[in-house]
């Protein structure tokens, strides 16, 4: 079986509107999620259906390795939940910052957000920068700006923000090489899987046919992604990082490159 090794980091999130299908998808596949080397594994439930959803999954995923993260879109300027070790909450409401254990922030920036993290960089926020690449320079400005001004403190950088040098002296970092040569032995999969609501599966938020992977109702998650791994499908992954790599990188001056967005950007020229 071709699993993910520790260093990848790899992120399982399933987004659904329905909790029977999450305990579903967590019934069928905690053992192979296990297996796999997931490290984070995201969920997305309402407000109403947290306390509910912890206690349901609370003897499936307490304690395991995976670190449980919970996306919720929070109006109560206060909560109190009972939370494994292994778990925590993702407040989604930027107009509602928390300041409890256990609970995260997650700000979504922009030039209009940068006063709200600044004033708030004290309570545990993850940054999620929204990227126009077709505008790079001002953006990259504007993050590095951010980061001046939050020198000081601890950052929770979300998204798939890759270090420019980093890949391009592991090109495995952006798919481009499957870790034999350079003896990491890596799983060469995408690091991000994400089911949606019809339990579609694809690679990071690329919801795109070329890119699908399966579907959880069909077949176990080990199994899709073995399956994926020989596909055209995969090939087609690979092969707009390559795009990506050859075209942006080579020339890229700024720190960090946001691989997922430029092979978006490459998937609607194309379409």
């Amino acid at each position: 079986m071709r699993k993910y090794l520790s260093m990848e980091n790899a992120t399982l999130e399933m987004n659904f509107s329905s909790l029977d299908d999450y305990y579903s998808v967590v019934d069928n596949n905690i053992n192979e999620i296990l297996l796999q080397n997931f490290k984070r594994i995201i969920f997305h439930i309402s407000e109403l259906d947290l306390d509910k959803f912890i206690n349901a999954v609370n003897s499936q995923l307490k304690n395991i390795e995976p670190l449980i993260m919970i996306n919720s879109f929070i109006t109560s300027p206060n909560i109190e939940l009972k939370l494994p070790n292994n778990f925590v909450i993702v407040n989604t409401n930027e107009n509602n910052i928390l300041n409890v254990e256990g609970v995260y922030n997650s700000v979504k920036f922009t030039t209009e957000t940068k006063d709200l993290i600044v004033s708030n960089i004290s309570k545990n926020l993850i940054i999620e920068p929204v990227i126009d690449v077709d505008n790079i320079s001002t953006e990259m400005e504007n993050l590095n700006d951010l980061f001046n001004e939050i020198i000081d403190n601890d950052i929770n950088l979300g998204g798939f923000m890759l270090s420019s040098f980093i890949m391009r002296e592991h090109p495995c970092n952006a798919y481009l090489c499957n870790g034999w040569k350079c003896k990491k032995r890596i799983s060469g999969l995408p690091k991000h899987i994400y089911i949606n609501e019809k339990m579609d599966v694809y690679p990071h938020d690329l919801f795109y046919k070329v890119f699908y992977i399966g579907n959880t109702k069909n077949k176990k998650i080990d199994t899709l992604l073995e399956e994926y791994y020989m596909s055209r499908e995969y090939n087609n992954f690979i092969d707009y990082c390559k795009k990506v790599f050859i075209k942006y990188l080579s020339k890229y001056p700024y720190e960090l490159v946001p691989l997922i967005e430029y092979i978006k950007l490459e998937v609607s020229k194309d379409e």
